[in-house]
């Protein structure tokens, strides 16, 4: 219980450190090239982090794609399921900064 607590923790801190962001990361889908595209705001590099894909009809096609200083990322989506994806971004820059942020998007 303790240590769901101090997760519960962290990922509340990694989200307000997120809001205070001028910009979010986007991400999107890109047919055209069966790609989910991530950049990062204007200027931020993460150092280390993940990009977590899952959805919730199931989990046998659950993923994540580590990030490693980049500013950008594209993520093979080819033979995935078409539907609602949900995205969670979690990552850190070089000042030790953490961030968390989660959207969805459909394939």
């Amino acid at each position: 219980y303790y240590a769901l607590d101090l997760n519960y923790q962290d990922r509340l801190e990694k989200k307000q450190n997120t809001a205070l962001l001028p910009a979010l990361p986007q991400v999107k889908f890109e047919a055209s090239t069966q790609k989910i595209q991530v950049q990062f705001p204007e200027g931020m590099t993460p150092q280390s982090g993940s990009v977590k894909c899952y959805r919730s009809v199931t989990t046998k096609e659950d993923f994540t794609t580590p990030i490693t200083n980049a500013a950008a990322l594209e993520i093979p989506a080819e033979g995935l399921s078409a539907g609602r994806w949900h995205v969670e971004l979690d990552w850190v820059l070089a000042d030790g900064k953490k961030y968390f942020w989660e959207t969805t998007i459909v394939l």
